[in-house]
């Protein structure tokens, strides 16, 4: 979604609950001057579907942080683009390109950086958020790091291959309590 059609979506900023953004050709966000996609009057939205440098900015072409160039950290870059009650957050196009298929790739650092951040200072920056899914299994190492960190703060982060369906019943997004994998209720 270039930037050009951030307007018509404003008109239903209060009332959109899932917005996925996914496209093939992100040419237009990788000019020098592109700064990321305000989101923050999309009161409602819980489920987002984005590349971080669609949302953020690209830093520059850094691979250590999306706030490079900027006169501003990470997390209040992340405060000026994302809504507060965003409750799942899928990330896309955390990976380089494989140069070859038996490879598997890390997550870069600036997404090691964002993630991190996320799930660290959940509070000020989104304290509705439950999960963070990323996207692709197969390409990547499995971040076992960030899930340690994400139990401990009381956030699913998982892995999600290409194939996997993410609409989850849209009423579970609505509610303020969920269910963990071990059973629990628990109040968001």
């Amino acid at each position: 979604m270039p930037s050009r059609y951030l307007p018509t979506l404003i008109h239903c900023a209060a009332t959109l609950k899932n917005l996925k953004l996914e496209w093939v050709n992100t040419r237009t966000y990788r000019t020098p001057n592109y700064e990321g996609l305000d989101l923050t009057s999309f009161s409602n939205l819980r489920l987002l579907r984005i590349k971080p440098f669609v949302l953020l900015g690209h830093g520059g072409d850094s691979v250590e942080s999306y706030a490079e160039g900027t006169n501003t950290s990470i997390a209040e870059l992340i405060r000026s683009r994302l809504p507060r009650g965003l409750k799942m957050l899928l990330l896309e196009g955390l990976t380089s390109p494989r140069p070859n298929p038996e490879l598997r790739t890390s997550l870069f650092p600036k997404d090691q950086e964002l993630i991190r951040c996320l799930i660290e200072q959940r509070e000020s920056l989104a304290p509705r958020l439950k999960y963070i899914n990323l996207y692709y299994l197969e390409d990547m190492v499995e971040p076992t790091e960030l899930y340690d960190l994400a139990t401990k703060h009381s956030i699913e982060i998982g892995a999600l291959s290409a194939t996997d369906n993410t609409d989850p019943d849209v009423r579970s997004l609505d509610e303020d309590t969920f269910v963990t994998r071990n059973g629990e209720v628990k109040s968001w």
